[in-house]
């Protein structure tokens, strides 16, 4: 009789947590249909809303693609209608594309939209196993240099490459970023870009390395860019761009550089959440995770339902307790009517 009520009990106790478990999804998923049907009732008039909200709610919920199609500079080419910006430009290829529309013409005009920054400093970087004596070329000169067994350089290279860093490296002018340097070595080598922030000392080593047998050569080009707008690099603006274009496949690999060195002083773009879609490094996932709030949300900008939508983006593949803690935050704040505050943008961007 004894060993019949224990699994009596169990079994009930099974009934129950199941139930208990059930219901909770049951609930969750009322509250996710809510919130689109509380977007649904905000943007049933697209004439009345923003163009960040138009764009915004043609991601979430494929509408207002007309209203964000007029609202282009020479048809689809960048946004708003009232004035051509990166950000809104490429947030708006981000929507479109997501509703299966050609932004080629879009995507062009941002790639166009880019300048050198002038934060950075690049280094030629010249590495053999032993001693061993090179020619570098570019603009048409070549000049030889020694690298010795304690791996210094004998001397600089022409107006282009300055010896600098106690010998170690070249340092490339600035007004020298536009040309290709041949390094040729008698012995194997490699040869790979590193760069600063003009104001740190910390070095950063490019992605790329390139090598070659005795004789051989290989061939190093300053690939450096950030967005233009106003008059200076936009940083935020290069964020977006750079991820969206990365999303519809175009190389935004020369722009990394620029987002990477200036991220501790744009902390509020939360570049991390950027850095971390661009490149996939562990670490950029681990600040993402770090900087969230009483387990619950982000809050870099001032503005946290955007930004806990922000950081949540690049983890959508994923599942870390952050981001399941946050989605819980989320439903517990949602507003009586499904929306969050009322603001149709961040309740597109969360949904």
């Amino acid at each position: 009789m004894k060993k019949r009520a224990l699994f009596a009990t169990t079994i009930l106790l099974l009934i129950l947590v199941t139930s208990l478990v059930v219901s909770q999804e049951t609930t969750e998923i009322e509250k996710v249909d809510k919130a689109y049907q509380c977007l649904q009732d905000q943007v049933d008039d697209c004439s009345s809303l923003s163009s960040e909200e138009k764009i915004f709610s043609l991601l979430a919920i494929n509408k207002c693609k007309t209203d964000v199609i007029q609202d282009s500079v020479n048809t689809e080419e960048c946004w708003p209608s009232s004035g051509c910006e990166i950000k809104t430009t490429a947030q708006a290829i981000l929507a479109l594309d997501n509703s299966n529309s050609d932004t080629t013409k879009a995507e062009d005009w941002l790639l166009s939209q880019n300048r050198t920054p002038t934060e950075l400093n690049w280094y030629l970087e010249i590495e053999s196993s032993g001693a061993t004596t090179c020619s570098l070329s570019y603009s048409g000169s070549s000049y030889n240099i020694v690298i010795g067994e304690d791996k210094k350089i004998s001397n600089s290279a022409g107006s282009c490459l300055a010896l600098v860093q106690d010998d170690y490296w070249l340092r490339i002018s600035p007004s020298c970023y536009s040309e290709e340097f041949g390094v040729s070595c008698d012995e194997s080598f490699l040869t790979t870009l590193l760069f600063k922030k003009t104001t740190s000392s910390t070095i950063h080593v490019s992605e790329k390395t390139s090598s070659a047998a005795a004789g051989g050569t290989t061939k190093e080009k300053v690939e450096s860019f950030c967005f233009w707008e106003g008059g200076s690099c936009d940083y935020e603006a290069s964020l977006w761009a750079s991820l969206v274009l990365d999303s519809v496949g175009r190389d935004v690999s020369s722009f990394l550089p620029y987002l990477i060195i200036l991220a501790d002083e744009n902390k509020r773009h939360m570049p991390e959440v950027f850095l971390y879609f661009l490149t996939s490094k562990q670490e950029y996932r681990t600040d993402i995770l770090s900087k969230q709030k009483s387990n619950k949300w982000w809050e870099e900008s001032g503005d946290k339902f955007y930004d806990t939508a922000l950081a949540l983006y690049p983890l959508q593949q994923e599942s870390p307790r952050e981001k399941t803690d946050s989605k819980s935050w989320l439903l517990d704040v949602q507003d009586a009517d499904g929306c969050w505050e009322g603001n149709t943008r961040n309740t597109a961007f969360i949904l």
